[in-house]
């Protein structure tokens, strides 16, 4: 006779006890010419990722939008003895991959190879670091490239709005623009505007480099002496402040989007920079408002009210500045009604102690996440970066797990009344000025932007 297995599905699950766990031990050393060197040696497979990182992405675009990003794109594209597919021919050989980007905040160039191949894999890595040539017709390929995404992506409400937020927010600021830059800027970037942020900004002084897998710091030591034993340091002129232009009342601003039969929705206001003392504290209180599944936003709008199918809320922190938001799509009759459900969890969470049983279960929740976050090379590269980056502290880590659970139902509403407010709150909408002006209203001025 079968057994019957009956499920509750009204109750939510209540996440594990969150188990202990210690982020991996790792060399660090600072070589003469000022390049960061960081090695985590793991001989269980024989692989090995590396990880170059310069301390300047799009914040350095001096009114030049998508010229960081430009030059991330096309530093694989050629050197003064290899011309790109020579060198993506080469990867190829040795069964590697290599990848270059950036963010508002650094560039990178990533690669994975074989342990066997690692040297001349490496080699090729340094060569396009300090020999890249930039050839005109790659350039203007990439630069191509770049804007049929960007038209691309301009059909698409979330990316419209999210722009428009960031717009909005940031204004007058290095941070204004989203790193892939604008159409109208990337037209007017030249070869020489991209030869001049290389020369200028990829200098070992502003340059580290996470080595992990099947590598001694012995041999990592070596081979990066071997390729930049002659690279010469640069001055840089760090940006360590902005800003941004203050909001002292809502303002509702909607990017038209004739015809729209939904209403993409991103509300917030500036936040603080990622080395901010409370950045656990934030963590717990993001995730509970709006940073899973079962957060309060989220069943709000969807399970309760059913006006979206998600609604996220998340803190963009980032080295000088950084931004809170809450992001959501909904029907046009629906969008006034929706940015009330928003503003009303927020308020709640800023006037009210959270129950000691739903703050247990999220951070739970955030440490038996933490484990799943740590399981390729380059992720664990990335976050040990992350470190030096948004200068924070070594231990940040490797204490996570029990400061997390250290936060209490005080921290939380310390937190909600120190960093969110409902009173300046930037509300960006992709949609139909026609159909969703008339329930807008009561949240602000309204700015329509074709």
């Amino acid at each position: 006779m079968k057994r019957e297995l009956k499920i509750d599905r009204t109750k939510i699950p209540t996440p594990e006890k969150s188990i202990s766990i210690h982020f991996p031990e790792y060399f660090e050393t600072t070589l003469d010419n000022g390049i960061r060197l960081i090695v985590i040696e793991n001989n269980k497979l024989p692989l090995v990722t590396a990880r170059f990182v310069f301390f300047t992405g799009s914040l350095y675009d001096h009114g030049r939008a998508g010229l960081a990003s430009l030059t991330a794109d096309l530093i694989t594209k050629g050197t003064s003895t290899m011309t790109a597919p020579e060198i993506y021919e080469s990867i190829e050989f040795f069964g590697a991959s290599i990848s270059g980007g950036c963010d508002s905040d650094a560039s990178y160039l990533n690669f994975l190879t074989l342990k066997k191949y690692f040297p001349a894999v490496m080699n090729i890595a340094c060569s396009l670091i300090n020999d890249s040539v930039f050839p005109e017709h790659e350039v203007e390929d990439a630069k191509l490239l770049k804007i049929n995404s960007l038209l691309t992506l301009s059909d698409q409400g979330e990316y419209l709005v999210n722009k428009l937020f960031r717009e909005k927010i940031y204004f007058g600021t290095p941070y204004e623009n989203k790193p892939e830059g604008t159409k109208n800027a990337i037209e007017k970037i030249t070869r020489e505007d991209i030869n001049g942020f290389y020369k200028k900004y990829y200098k070992p002084n502003n340059l580290a480099i996470a080595m992990i897998g099947d590598i001694s710091p012995d041999e990592a030591l070596d081979i990066v002496n071997e390729n930049f034993h002659s690279a010469e340091k640069g001055e840089i002129e760090y940006i360590n402040s902005i800003n941004p232009p203050p909001l002292k009342k809502n303002g509702v601003f909607i990017i038209n989007r004739k015809g729209a039969v939904q209403s993409d929705i991103c509300l917030g206001h500036i936040s603080v920079r990622k080395n901010n003392p409370d950045n656990i504290k934030l963590t717990v209180l993001n995730t509970l408002l709006g940073g899973y599944f079962i957060s309060r936003i989220n069943r709000n709008l969807r399970e309760e009210k059913g006006y979206s199918y998600g609604a996220r809320s998340s803190f963009n922190l980032r080295r000088i500045s950084g931004d809170f938001s809450v992001d959501t799509n909904v029907s046009n009759a629906l969008t006034g009604k929706a940015i009330k459900e928003i503003i009303k969890e927020i308020d709640l969470i800023r006037n009210h102690k959270v129950s000691e049983e739903e703050l247990e279960n999220v951070k739970n929740y955030i440490c038996g996440s933490f484990p799943l976050q740590l399981e390729t090379p380059n992720v664990v590269a990335a976050k040990i970066l992350n470190l030096l980056i948004y200068e924070m502290d070594k231990n940040f880590y490797d204490s996570y797990i029990a400061k997390v659970m250290e936060v209490t139902a005080e921290d939380i509403l310390y937190s909600a009344q120190k960093y969110l407010n409902t009173e300046n709150l930037t509300i960006a909408i992709a949609g139909n000025p026609e159909d969703i002006k008339p329930y807008l209203k009561e949240f602000g001025e309204i700015e329509i932007i074709n």
